[in-house]
């Protein structure tokens, strides 16, 4: 799989291999690929919305009260319709911000700054 954008054509270059029975594939086509890799690792799902993207490192933001509220770095698996997958140790009681948590995140970001 190329690491480049083609610029010509807007896609990454990529050699896929498939079963082509009927002959429906040509070569040279252009084609929409959806690689699906199965594990079986357990992995949390939370909203695409909630993840922050900050210093090649993703974040969410947890609320724990009106006036605590933390950041934590989580490792991103994927995503797939709006939820996304990622590795946590995450509990089912803590809540995780998904409006105007960019906001929150860059006050919070902040405020350790001046610390």
């Amino acid at each position: 799989m190329s690491h480049v954008l083609d610029s010509e054509s807007g896609v990454i270059k990529a050699r896929v291999t498939i079963q082509n029975e009927d002959l429906l594939f040509k070569p040279g086509m252009f084609v929409d690929v959806i690689a699906i890799e199965e594990t079986k690792k357990e992995v949390l799902t939370i909203p695409t919305a909630a993840l922050i993207f900050d210093n090649n490192q993703n974040y969410i933001v947890i609320y724990e009260d009106d006036c605590n509220l933390k950041t934590r770095a989580v490792e991103y698996i994927g995503q797939i319709k709006g939820t996304c997958y990622i590795e946590d140790d995450l509990s089912t009681s803590e809540k995780i911000i998904t409006k105007d948590h960019l906001l929150i995140y860059e006050q919070i970001k902040n405020l350790q700054n001046i610390d």
